[in-house]
């Protein structure tokens, strides 16, 4: 195995071409301007609460809310946690949120709006949002491999119709004390059934136009769903991003071809190649990268202490089942920005332009970009024409909690290097990856491809 460069505290690789200084002979100032460093915003864009019935917020109180209301800490954690933004992504199936005992029924979309609005003004904005399940069984015949996307709507005021379920039952189903209304819309099956269905909503009476962002999850593991890529009904159009690792995991490398530093939250029994990151860029899907949590107690942010998990099922109802096999901690999403302005719809055009980096904790001081032969700057996600190679890298990490990293240039197949100067070849794609230790323990950064015109 190639031996590893081991950087201390705040290194920085940052290596420059010759260039030949511009002349004016009428003495103006013909020097280039001074590009400040993108900053990186953290926040959660998938997790879990009692909005449905794959959160639970108090384990010993067969998953009651923590508070008189269900999803009530979401926000105010996400802020504890330091993030600057994070999603309400619970499952789709379901409606309205009922304890008859009690008297409570409450419009699950309603009661998001309220929370996200209630973000307004706080250090962490709220973003509407579902997770959609292509199927309750975890297969559609011999059509198509079941699959999970997030799915986040920028609108606040946007109307019900955003939120469309896949399959689902009828009535209202019970966990624990406990109780859901079922989605009385017409469920979406595929993911291309999905978009046309997004698509449709603004032409909805009472529905306003909106953005919506999706992005499969947990995509190389086998449970609870994994995505083969190699299929048509893989490919999203509009797709911009897609998780690269969550609380199941994580799903960057495609084993059959390499496995130099493929070591880290990987689960030999339920990772499927076939739905691997690399495996992905080999199949010429041209994605960014995004993390989540997908924290299944109302906790967004919370990368640390083992997966958001309740598993004895005979002393709680409300535990989901153990093929979930959610093992590990989640990820974060952060976002790239270069200017002095950060809201939800900058979230919203950093998502679609790639800008995204995804990491297992909160890192400070990050900065990854790349300067082209052509004098521009290039970010994480951006196409690099053949005009601007070779490109140089500059990575830098400050974070006072990090003991040493590495930085591995790594291609579809899983080809490892430390060059930090490249010429990638047309249609092909580089990504960063970082290992970083903290103590005892060890983390990733992994950023959005470069990907050659």
């Amino acid at each position: 195995m190639r031996p590893l460069l081991l950087l201390p505290l705040a290194a920085c690789l940052r290596f420059q071409l010759p260039v030949e200084e511009p002349v004016d002979d009428t003495g103006a100032d013909t020097s280039p301007p001074v590009l400040v460093d993108p900053t990186i915003v953290w926040g959660d864009l998938h997790n879990h609460t009692n909005l449905s019935h794959d959160g639970c917020e108090d384990p010993d109180n067969v998953c009651l809310p923590d508070s008189d209301l269900p999803a009530e800490d979401a926000f105010p954690r996400a802020i504890a946690y330091g993030l600057g933004f994070a999603a309400l992504t619970d499952h789709a199936e379901f409606t309205r949120y009922l304890r008859p005992d009690e008297g409570v029924d409450i419009d699950i979309w309603t009661r998001m709006q309220e929370l996200v609005r209630a973000t307004e003004g706080t250090s962490a904005f709220g973003i509407m949002g579902y997770e959609w399940t292509s199927s309750c069984d975890g297969s559609i015949g011999d059509l198509y491999q079941a699959t999970h996307r997030t799915v986040l709507v920028e609108d606040v005021e946007g109307c019900s119709a955003w939120r469309i379920p896949s399959c689902h039952g009828t009535g209202v189903v019970s966990y624990g004390t406990e109780r859901y209304q079922y989605s009385a819309l017409e469920p979406a099956i595929l993911p291309s059934e999905l978009l046309a269905r997004l698509q449709a909503v603004p032409d909805i009476e009472g529905c306003a136009p909106s953005r919506s962002i999706g992005f499969f999850h947990h995509v190389a593991q086998d449970r609870p769903a994994w995505v083969d890529w190699a299929s048509a009904e893989s490919w999203v159009e509009g797709d911009r991003v897609v998780e690269i690792a969550s609380e199941h995991g994580s799903s960057e490398c495609d084993t059959r071809v390499a496995t130099e530093g493929c070591e880290w939250r990987y689960s030999s029994e339920h990772h499927v190649d076939d739905g691997s990151i690399q495996y992905m860029l080999q199949m010429g899907h041209e994605l960014g990268f995004v993390g989540g949590t997908d924290n299944h107690m109302d906790e967004p942010g919370r990368v640390t202490g083992g997966p958001g998990r309740v598993r004895d099922l005979e002393a709680n109802p409300k535990s989901p089942q153990p093929w979930h096999d959610q093992y590990t901690n989640g990820t974060l999403t952060g976002a790239i920005v270069t200017g002095s302005h950060f809201d939800r719809a900058d979230l919203f055009d950093i998502v679609e332009a790639r800008h995204t980096v995804a990491a297992s904790w909160a890192a400070e001081k990050l900065v990854i970009y790349a300067m082209g032969f052509d004098g521009e700057r290039y970010l994480p996600g951006d196409d690099v024409p053949a005009a601007a190679m070779p490109i140089v890298l500059t990575v830098t990490l400050g974070d006072p909690r990090v003991t040493e990293w590495a930085v591995d240039i790594v291609d579809a197949f899983g080809q490892v290097t430390a060059e930090t100067v490249l010429t990638i070849p047309s249609g092909e794609a580089r990504y960063v990856r970082i290992r970083a230790m903290q103590g005892e323990a060890e983390h990733r950064i992994f950023a959005s491809p470069f990907f050659a015109d």
